[in-house]
């Protein structure tokens, strides 16, 4: 029969010492529970920003709705301040990264609402609000980025928020 060697003085108490577990088990579960923590904060700033940003584009709208932007020749420009005063400082240069699509029709089988792709809205920079009693889609959107590392590695670190509000104008004069 083969003898096994026992580990000698230093290296035995080393492995009978057990004073150290809970810090090894710390070091093993920590980073998945900080990236866990961190993930959960960026879903719900990801989900704050949406929020914001249906508001922010519901306000701005109203604009729209009562004619107030037509009587007065107001443009993209306008209408893309109204929604950065409304964003509260979520979104960085918050007038070249917000992406803007409005467009009318007659009926309402006849205005379309656009998808994004890529990161950005289709259609992005068409502003037109149309007159009186005529049907309206506004579209919003911007492409946040991550704040959690393990979210760089989905879709590209970026999330494309679109915020859409449909409805008829006021027949103004």
């Amino acid at each position: 029969m083969r003898k096994v060697s026992r580990p000698s003085g230093l290296l035995r108490r080393f492995l009978r010492h057990t004073g150290g577990n809970p810090l090894i088990q710390f070091a093993l579960v920590a980073p998945v529970f900080f990236a866990l923590v961190f993930m959960i904060i960026d879903d719900g700033l990801a989900i704050f920003t949406q929020a914001t940003l249906d508001n922010a584009t519901r306000d701005a709208s109203r604009n729209i709705l009562l004619g107030t932007y037509q009587k007065a020749g107001s443009g993209l420009g306008t209408f893309t301040s109204a929604v950065c005063a409304e964003m509260a400082g979520l979104i960085p240069n918050c007038t070249t990264n917000l992406q803007v699509y409005v467009n009318n029709g007659a009926s309402f089988s006849a205005i379309s609402a656009q998808s994004g792709s890529g990161g950005t809205l289709t259609g992005n920079g068409t502003f037109n609000m149309g007159g009186a009693s005529s049907y309206v889609v506004v579209q919003t959107a911007y492409n946040r980025s991550y704040i959690a590392f393990i979210g760089r590695y989905v879709s590209g670190g970026a999330l494309l928020l679109i915020s859409t509000v449909v409805f008829q104008t006021e027949p103004y004069s």
